[in-house]
């Protein structure tokens, strides 16, 4: 397979992108921003606003649907989410309890009941809200942590033939962001060259979708009226925005479910063979002192007339043979077990790459008992910037996307509805209404 270069990945995530935001994400991000401004009681656009003033009309409105979600969301993040872990069988319930420890604990270490609140409003207002599951190498002293994470809805864009809830059959789901080249350098020093080098391609930011509200008469300070007012903290001046693409994909690997015979070491065996003859010479004094025993029994009985010389001298025999036999099993049962804790079989998880390794090895190939080949699915993470710039690749060690959707109103797309969406026509019913009424009043 010909090596695919650095740019080619880096535009192929680009054109990924551009295919996710086509018309019908285009058209969800204008219902998410027309029902985040609802939301947040903006509910005239500045047209709307202005006909209102020039024909002598009141500009008020009556906020009915803030109350309302904000109802909501209270109801649903009151109480902490219950984490917990169901054992498959009895054995089990401890490992399961010791999952679900471990979840609560990344839970607590994420903030996790602020980070849960702010998904929810995310699910109630744009119709989806995303959870992130990360690992943090620096934490705990370099040690590492997992953790929770939200993701703004409008920076993730899906494969629009997905049709999963959770997104598992996606092809792709991409992460788009546009950051200023300080805080990349930041965040990833060692790519610092990379960085510098690179160029923005566009910004998303203040798009077709952007809020239809006079700006200036705004309750609110939404990002885009901000927009890209970056300054670099060392020479006080603008600094370039980068956009920013993670893009999560899933492949299938081959992979090598591999036996191999790890032999002992010496000082192992030596050892056991100490402990295995130790064992044969104890095992043979109390058989010689049990044969005395049986012997001086049978003396007895001889004189006692029970039974006669002959018969004792059989006895004895048979008791002597049975004793050599005894032991020898015994010392083969103990060979037995040298020999297979001398060739314990090791089950091993391996990929192409590496199994090639040990195959061309011969002393490793001579230790593999067995090898079977399989695929696998993983997920491959690509980062890079603008269209042209790959800062690295990984294969993250699982099967499915640590993006996590939370959907409102599910409709079998990537686009789901939200809980202001079915509120806006009765909200500016009762807007219409009032300033009617009170136009009316005021003639």
């Amino acid at each position: 397979m010909p090596k695919v270069s650095n740019k080619k990945k880096a535009e192929t995530v680009y054109q990924l992108f551009q295919r996710a935001r086509g018309t019908w994400r285009s058209k969800w991000e204008a219902q998410a921003q027309k029902c985040f401004d609802f939301y947040h009681n903006d509910q005239l656009s500045a047209e709307e606003t202005r006909a209102l003033e020039e024909s002598g009309m009141p500009t008020f409105t009556i906020n009915r649907i803030t109350p309302v979600i904000e109802m909501m969301k209270y109801f649903t993040t009151s109480k902490t989410p219950r984490w917990q872990a169901v054992a498959a069988e009895g054995s089990d319930t401890d490992v399961a309890a010791v999952h679900s420890d471990i979840a609560e604990y990344c839970w607590h270490l994420s903030n996790g009941d602020s980070l849960y609140a702010h998904i929810i409003q995310d699910a109630l207002i744009k119709g989806i809200g995303y959870f992130q599951i990360d690992v943090n190498p620096d934490a705990d002293r370099g040690m590492g942590e997992v953790e929770y994470k939200r993701i703004e809805p409008n920076d993730v864009y899906v494969d629009p033939m997905a049709r999963d809830f959770l997104f598992r059959d996606a092809s792709y789901i991409i992460i788009k962001k546009d950051l200023p080249k300080t805080q990349l350098i930041n965040l990833f020093p060692e790519f610092k060259r990379k960085i510098n080098q690179s160029s923005s391609h566009e910004s998303t930011s203040g798009g077709f979708f952007a809020s239809q509200r006079d700006v200036m008469q705004s309750d609110s300070i939404q990002p885009e009226d901000i927009g890209q007012e970056a300054y670099n903290p060392e020479t006080s001046e603008n600094d370039e925005v980068i956009d920013y693409y993670e893009c999560y994909s899933k492949e299938r690997y081959p992979l090598y479910n591999v036996f191999i015979k790890i032999p002992a070491g010496a000082s192992n065996i030596k050892e056991m063979r100490e402990q295995a003859d130790e064992q044969i010479k104890a095992k043979e004094e109390e058989m010689k002192v049990a044969l005395k025993e049986k012997a001086l029994e049978l003396q007895e009985l001889t004189a006692q007339g029970e039974i006669i010389y002959e018969r004792a001298e059989i006895e004895i025999k048979n008791a002597r043979k049975q004793m050599e036999t005894e032991l020898e099993q015994f010392k083969t049962s103990l060979i037995n077990e040298i020999q297979e804790a001398a060739s314990e079989i090791e089950q091993q998880i391996m990929t192409e790459e590496e199994f090639s390794i040990i195959s061309n090895d011969p002393l490793m190939k001579a230790a593999i008992v067995e090898a079977v080949k399989f695929y696998d699915t993983r997920v491959k993470l690509s980062v890079s910037l603008g269209s042209s710039t790959l800062l690295y690749e990984t294969i993250m060690p699982i099967t499915e996307y640590p993006i996590i959707p939370i959907p409102y109103m599910w409709t079998g797309t990537p686009y789901p509805m939200s809980a202001v969406l079915p509120l806006i026509g009765k909200q500016q019913e009762i807007n219409k209404s009032h300033q009617l009424m009170i136009h009316n009043a005021n003639l």
